[in-house]
């Protein structure tokens, strides 16, 4: 092989057995003219005295490898990054075998889990960028193999009426396990981290297939994973109630949640601190007050939904407030009266200013009377005979009202009562 600059002379460069060669001994920007004899084992032949030219690139070179680490999920090599560079390709070779390329990846180090203990294995990286693949080191790292922290095994994944779940099989050593998702040819991402074997994804979209696959960590690492997965067709999700808020006032916290279609029945779950949910109360409305709270206790709620067959998930989350200093509903005392009036007393209520009373008919709602000061009020209708009337009384302390008797005192008119004239 020879080469030339320019009107300059041949000068020699290697002699190979090949049918190409690579000068990397070349200047950036400069134009170089190559030529080529053969030798028969006896004399040289004749050469192109016009060549072949090209003008030298920067010179890609081959990644600096890092090293090679065997761990309870494969061995990993690592390598410093190649400026220019798009992608890398990771190549292994055990013994005196030859190079197999395993993966073309982006970063700058592979995971490789198809290992056998024991095994020893060398591993080197190309770099690739604008067309061109760099050289790569040839002697390579090494590293060999432990025992492998194995994939769980997936069991399956069931759709229902509450999203998708996925179940796997323990993997001995794990302490947790990390559940992936990922819909048509998209990448993985991760959900969440749980303890048990199963997990249920609730934020699924009715139709959609989602593959699932699961990672064991044991403490000090994470395992291969199922790369196939597990998949399933989601159904309309009876979804979790999704929790507006609490807020803490005069008569206890306040929870509210949107309502779920298809949702029958809700049931309010409550928790303090670190401890486990305690349920509450079901109810038909989209709000619930927890009176039974005590102030400076910050109290952490959250909501289930049934439809009539199942329970919905929940927001694991939930919804967090401190309990101020209650400010209790009054106490309602008696209630008489006449064909022309009926009267209401209640007990005091400390720090109240006022109070307001309110009534109704048969199922209809309270209508609010009027505000007083005192704690007994008279109403002078009009009334109809026959016709009962209930009554209720809420208390305000200047800057919020109490809860209310929500069943009140109730009271019929009478008929007139007449004389013999």
């Amino acid at each position: 092989m020879y080469r030339k600059t320019g009107s300059g002379g041949w000068i020699g460069l290697a002699d190979v057995t090949l049918t190409r060669y690579t000068d990397a001994a070349v200047t950036v920007g400069t134009t170089y003219t190559y030529t080529v004899k053969a030798y028969n084992d006896d004399a040289w032949s004749s050469f192109d005295p016009k060549g072949v030219s090209a003008t030298a690139r920067a010179v890609f070179g081959a990644p600096v490898l890092k090293g090679a680490a065997a761990g309870t999920n494969g061995i990993t090599v690592g390598w410093n990054a190649v400026s220019g560079a798009t992608k890398y390709r990771v190549y292994r070779k055990t013994g005196s075998g030859g190079w197999t390329g395993l993966a073309e990846v982006t970063g700058t180090n592979y995971s490789d889990t198809a290992v056998a203990e024991g095994t020893t294995y060398t591993y080197t990286v190309r770099a690739y960028s604008s067309g061109a693949w760099s050289s790569f080191d040839a002697k390579g790292v090494s590293a060999t193999a432990r025992a492998v922290f194995g994939a769980p095994v997936l069991k399956g994944a069931a759709a229902g009426t509450n999203g998708i779940t996925v179940t796997w099989n323990a993997v001995s050593g794990a302490t947790t396990y990390r559940v992936y998702r990922k819909t048509d040819s998209g990448s993985w991402t991760g959900l969440a981290e749980v303890t048990g074997t199963s997990f249920l994804d609730t934020a699924v979209a009715e139709g959609t297939v989602c593959t699932y696959t699961v990672r064991a960590f044991d403490g000090s690492a994470w395992s291969s994973f199922d790369a196939k997965g597990v998949s399933a067709t989601a159904q309309a999700v009876f979804g979790a109630p999704v929790l507006k808020g609490a807020s803490a006032g005069a008569n206890g916290i306040t929870v509210t949640w949107n309502a779920v279609s298809g949702a029958t029945t809700y049931r309010v779950y409550r928790k303090t601190g670190t401890g486990g949910w305690t349920g509450l109360k079901d109810v038909t409305g989209t709000s619930y007050t927890d009176a039974a709270v005590t102030a400076g206790t910050a109290y952490t709620y959250t909501v289930k939904a049934y439809n009539g067959t199942s329970w919905s998930g929940f927001d694991t989350k939930g919804v967090t407030a401190t309990a101020q200093a209650v400010f209790s509903a009054p106490v309602l005392t008696e209630i008489s009266g006449k064909t022309s009036y009926i009267r209401i007393a209640w007990s005091a209520v400390a720090g109240a200013t006022k109070y307001r009373v309110y009534r109704k008919t048969g199922s209809e709602g309270w209508i609010g009377l009027e505000d007083v000061t005192d704690t007994v009020y008279a109403d002078y209708g009009p009334f109809t005979v026959g016709t009962t009337y209930t009554y209720t009384v809420r208390a305000y302390n200047g800057a919020s009202w109490s809860g209310f008797d929500a069943s009140g005192l109730s009271y019929t008119i009478p008929a007139p009562v007449t004389s013999d004239s």
